[in-house]
């Protein structure tokens, strides 16, 4: 940022906003205390949630919502081991004590604009811990009815809710946070 207000031969209050675009799908977990990731981040083409996604499909007994169109009813998504929902349970389940840490409020997980917007906005203990409704649609943890995060879809990929980030709109009618960069 500092160099690319030196190149174009401007300085922080010509700035009105900032924004950010991403790989949606590409997942990493953080420790709020320090910035730290707990592991690499998991890119979109990853396939090690393969397993999961498999079991995640033969698992559900309501009638009409098996295999690979389970959560698509409420995600518009099928299980696939693109999204960052079933990544993000690979994490926990992989990750030796990201679970323990994510339960106790000590792990934020979120897709890079989220992690790029916590920084932005201070990180360690003043980061903005968000991201906007399409970004999370992509997880499949989002309920499309609710704009929210689904208590069921997040039981199901065992993913704490405290350590997702708060979901704001595209277009902010207020300030989401402001800038130290």
């Amino acid at each position: 940022i500092a160099g690319c207000l030196k190149d174009a031969g401007a300085g922080p209050r010509q700035i009105a906003a900032v924004g950010i675009t991403n790989q949606r799908e590409t997942t990493v977990v953080w420790n709020p205390a320090t910035g730290q990731p707990y592991a690499n981040a998991i890119v979109w083409q990853d396939t090690r949630t393969a397993e999961l996604v498999s079991a995640l499909a033969g698992r559900s007994g309501a009638p009409g919502a098996r295999g690979l169109d389970r959560f698509r009813q409420r995600t518009g998504l099928p299980l696939a081991t693109y999204f960052s929902g079933p990544k993000l349970r690979w994490l926990l389940d992989n990750t030796p004590g990201l679970r323990q840490a994510a339960e106790r409020g000590e792990a934020l997980f979120g897709t890079i604009e989220s992690w790029l917007i916590w920084w932005l906005t201070g990180g360690p203990g003043r980061g903005c811990h968000v991201t906007d409704v399409s970004n999370a649609s992509r997880t499949l943890l989002l309920d499309l009815q609710t704009l929210d995060w689904d208590p069921e879809l997040l039981a199901a990929l065992e993913v704490p809710r405290r350590m997702l980030p708060q979901i704001v709109p595209s277009i902010p009618a207020r300030p989401y946070g402001v800038t130290t960069a």
